[in-house]
């Protein structure tokens, strides 16, 4: 059922700070994304760094194939469904179809 991770969401203190740190480990510039975030993109995903109170990936967002089979899933196990979104150890996962 999923297809690909599309999206990974950082918290930090410092985005842009951690995303120039993360950038020059895998040799890719930083640019700006919606609201003015730092983004890394890469070919088949895109890094974004947010305002937190702590270095931690915050978020995963993932291409599925069925976005309601995965989000009832998600529900049937006891996970506090939002949207086509839920929280999972602390991570929201995100799901597009």
């Amino acid at each position: 059922m999923t297809q690909a991770l599309i999206g990974v969401e950082m918290e930090s203190r410092e985005p842009q700070v951690l995303a120039e740190h993360w950038g020059g480990i895998i040799g890719i510039a930083v640019s700006k994304g919606a609201a003015g975030v730092p983004v890394l993109k890469l070919s088949n995903c895109e890094f974004r760094f947010i305002e937190g109170a702590s270095d931690i990936m915050s978020g995963l967002t993932f291409r599925v194939s069925d976005v309601v089979a995965i989000r009832e899933a998600a529900r049937a196990r006891g996970h506090a469904v939002s949207g086509d979104s839920f929280p999972l150890g602390g991570v929201t996962f995100r799901l597009v179809g």
